[in-house]
């Protein structure tokens, strides 16, 4: 995805980038979207307050179709422009949902299968909230058919009249607080996935410019843990609260243990992991990040991970647990395919026949100094659940067989797939896309009543120790 001019380059009236895939439309109309190269920049000026922000969060979400910069409406001409920027804006939307579609009726429904957020700026000037009049027109044109959500932005204070009883977010604490803006997180539709809490918890782990707790280098985190300083505390209530997970003890009682995990979270979150930076350096998830995906799914079914964790000495001899099983991908389909692992996880333990809660993983346990993770599961995909007609393989066999396969959308069915076969339908399709060529490093299986995440990058390349 780019910023290009909308819709063209010499008058351009917005500022569009959009993808082939997602189901959400995030439109802004403010007076600054025409500023030079703001979105280029790593700091931009501040007369563009929370534009840069909220543009890096809505396109770094796996599920965004398009984002729009549209400019606000001319206060002295503010019917003329308010209907000439939201044809502009009923134009491009018809480019993106209905190209290669015939027919006035089929292009409505295109539409209707996508979901609108439109903030805009309230803008205190002359003798009216420009941002107010907008909504008027905008209401008027109903280019929507009212399905779009509407909010209002500002850069100080509220607006002083609220007609339409619309949400308000101040885009000075959008500059502050980025993806930890729950509240514009949430208005926005973003789906409530733990691994979302997890990246937003952990801005700036890894960037010593940022981190004062979890450095890059395991040497200065070691030096907690070996003095006894109260940082030593504070970094495994950080590791376990951004994951929502509590480690066993006996985990962060040994310096190999720790410095594993310690390496394994830049396979997943932080300022080094592919979803959340295009820096050099950059890396996507590992045998080591997956296990800690597999953590996060089971807390989650039985709110514990005691199956998972037997074994206290589980991270101590596994120097190859950074071997990558997903290659490295831009940050949206990195984070979607941390998102399908998690769900294939979250499928695969949840209980199949019994609603008691009892975990459906015998034992969890890494091999070849961590190269491959092994889970036992407590079912085999040969044998059919309660009231299924098929097994697991059969289901899959079923849908494979198939000229067309249907992947599920990201977002279908609000969040989680249906089932364990669209959760491995999803999981396949994400592990196709690599950013040098194609398919993974890694392989994911299921054998009887074992799935096995492995590395084959230190068998192709001999590997290397070095996180």
């Amino acid at each position: 995805m780019e910023l290009k001019a909308y819709p063209d380059e010499e008058l351009p009236l917005g500022y569009v980038e959009d993808r082939n895939r997602g189901k959400r439309i995030v439109i802004v109309i403010d007076d600054y979207f025409n500023l030079p190269n703001w979105h280029e920049l790593e700091i931009p000026p501040p007369t563009a307050s929370g534009l840069k922000r909220l543009y890096d969060i809505v396109r770094g979400w796996p599920l965004t179709r398009a984002i729009g910069f549209f400019n606000l409406p001319n206060p002295n001409q503010i019917q003329e422009d308010s209907y000439t920027i939201i044809n502009c804006i009923n134009e491009w939307i018809d480019a993106i949902c209905c190209e290669d579609i015939l027919g006035d009726d089929t292009c409505i429904k295109a539409r209707e299968e996508f979901d609108y957020y439109v903030l805009v700026d309230i803008f205190f000037g002359s003798n009216f909230l420009v941002g107010d009049k907008f909504i008027d027109h905008w209401k008027e044109k109903n280019i929507f058919s009212s399905k779009e959500k509407l909010a209002y932005l500002s850069s100080a204070r509220p607006p002083t009249s609220n007609a339409y009883n619309l949400s308000f977010f101040q885009k000075s604490k959008i500059d502050e607080s980025g993806e930890r803006y729950l509240d514009l997180i949430g208005w926005l539709g973003f789906r409530p996935v733990p691994l979302e809490i997890t990246w937003a918890k952990s801005i700036g782990w890894f960037d010593d410019a940022q981190a004062d707790l979890v450095k890059h280098d395991f040497s200065q985190v070691k030096e907690y843990f070996i003095s006894g300083s109260p940082k030593a505390d504070q970094y495994r209530k950080a590791v376990e609260d951004a994951l929502d997970v509590k480690f066993p003890d006996a985990w962060w009682q040994d310096t190999a243990s720790i410095r594993n995990i310690h390496e394994s979270l830049k396979h997943l979150c932080g300022e080094v992991f592919c979803g959340s930076t295009n820096k050099k350096g950059r890396r996507n998830i590992s045998v080591g990040a997956a296990y800690l995906i597999a953590l996060m799914a089971h807390q989650r079914i039985y709110g514990n991970i005691d199956t998972l964790a037997k074994d206290p000495s589980l991270w101590q001899e596994v120097p190859r647990v950074t071997g990558a099983v997903f290659p490295l991908q831009d940050k949206p389909e990195a984070k979607l395919s941390a998102i399908s692992l998690y769900e294939f996880f979250y499928h695969i333990f949840k209980p199949r026949e019994d609603p008691s809660n009892i975990s459906q993983v015998k034992t969890a346990y890494f091999e070849q100094d961590g190269v491959a993770l092994k889970i036992q599961l407590k079912w085999k995909a040969t044998e059919k659940a309660l009231n299924r007609p098929q097994n697991l393989v059969q289901q899959l066999a079923e849908r494979f067989d198939s000229e067309q396969i249907d992947v599920p959308d990201p977002d279908s069915y609000n969040g989680l797939p249906r089932n364990t076969k669209d959760a491995i339908s999803r999981l396949w399709r994400n592990m196709m896309f690599n950013d040098d060529g194609f398919m993974s490093p890694g392989v994911i299986y299921m054998h009887k009543d074992e799935v096995i995440i492995a590395s084959t990058e230190y068998l192709v390349s001999g590997g290397s120790d070095e996180a």
